[in-house]
């Protein structure tokens, strides 16, 4: 488990789909031994634009509670764990799936000894989670958290780790996002430098001008001489600045 918890964390810094990461994950439990297995379930929440993208490897599907209380699973096409695949002679692929997903909806990740033991089917405790979460205080996570493991946590009767994760997402509201296509013509690059500075000034960040201008002029550059267009430039406000540049390659 050590091996496959650093290489996620490896492969999370690069911006890989989930699929593809669980893809690379189960080569390495297939170049280990046959011994080496894991369940695993990967997500990835984009606050810009409210979507979960989504692929598992024989691991429970996520729960979602919306903000009005209900709670539903997300319906993520299952794959055998990992490690389990023998390489290029798989007779499957891993699927990432996308999801729009309410702001302040709460997101339920956790392992099958959760919900399922020896008096319990996994549907069973799966409805039975699903229930305790509607019922949750709803301001605390780590409230939410000790209410559902008090009830399917450790019991005496798992003969699995019991493991609750869960998170509360919040998409980046319209006013600190910025958006736009530029127009395959030297031009652009110019026009991208007034576009970040006029933006930056509404958003009270002027002090970042000089380096965000300067960030931009090279990367619309670059994407015009070596990419496809039409090339979009992206801004969003949050604890920081970020900046993004892509063509029609991406």
């Amino acid at each position: 488990m050590g091996q496959f918890r650093t290489a996620a964390r490896t492969l999370a810094g690069l911006d890989l789909a989930p699929a593809q990461v669980l893809h690379q994950l189960d080569e390495l439990g297939a170049s280990l031994s046959e011994n080496h297995l894991a369940t695993c379930i990967y997500a990835v929440y984009d606050p810009a634009t409210g979507k979960l993208a989504v692929s598992r490897a024989g691991h429970p599907p996520p729960l979602l509670l919306a903000p009005d209380g209900t709670v539903g699973g997300l319906d993520v096409p299952p794959s055998p764990p990992l490690g389990v695949g023998g390489g290029a002679y798989r007779s499957w692929v891993f699927e990432t799936k996308e999801f729009d997903i309410p702001d302040r909806s709460r997101l339920a990740f956790y392992t099958d000894g959760m919900v399922e033991d020896k008096g319990r089917d996994i549907d069973e405790g799966i409805g039975v989670m699903a229930a305790l979460l509607a019922n949750c205080p709803p301001d605390s996570l780590e409230e939410c958290c000790d209410a559902v493991t008090d009830v399917l946590g450790i019991t005496g009767d798992t003969s699995d780790d019991a493991t609750l994760l869960l998170a509360q997402v919040q998409s980046i509201p319209p006013e600190r996002k910025a958006h736009w296509q530029l127009d395959a013509h030297p031009s652009a690059v110019s026009d991208a430098r007034r576009k970040v500075r006029e933006r930056l000034a509404e958003w009270g960040m002027g002090g970042l001008t000089d380096t965000a201008e300067l960030l931009v002029s090279e990367l619309v550059t670059n994407a015009q001489r070596y990419g496809r267009s039409p090339v979009s430039l992206d801004m969003l406000k949050t604890d920081r600045l970020l900046v993004e540049v892509g063509d029609a390659l991406d």
